[in-house]
């Protein structure tokens, strides 16, 4: 028997280099960070985001595994960019107002 290689792939690079689900228009890190940061599993994800289909979701998390370090540390830098941004950005009257009156967290703690 002959082996032939087939070369389909889900994911496709950006002129930055960053990977997206070529069907779905998603990002790759977006949907490692859900798979992190909520601990949903694949198919809680394409419950959650139907235009999503099962291989999508594996396909980037492939995609991940065999690009963990680039792809962890573009995540890492573009939160320390997302808090610094935060930092530097004055809290908006309307926000401080609810903020105050205990309707956002955050005051008094």
């Amino acid at each position: 028997m002959t082996l032939t290689p087939v070369k389909e792939t889900h994911i496709y690079l950006d002129e930055k280099g960053e990977a997206w689900v070529k069907r779905a228009g998603a990002k790759v890190r977006e949907l490692v960070e859900i798979y992190y940061a909520y601990g949903e599993d694949p198919e809680e994800i394409v419950r959650q985001f139907p235009h999503l289909t099962l291989s999508d979701v594996h396909a980037a998390m492939m995609h991940y595994y065999d690009h963990r370090a680039e792809i962890d540390e573009t995540i890492k830098r573009l939160r320390e960019l997302t808090e610094k941004m935060q930092a530097e950005t004055p809290e908006a009257p309307i926000t401080k107002q609810l903020r105050e009156s205990g309707k956002l967290p955050g005051y008094g703690q």
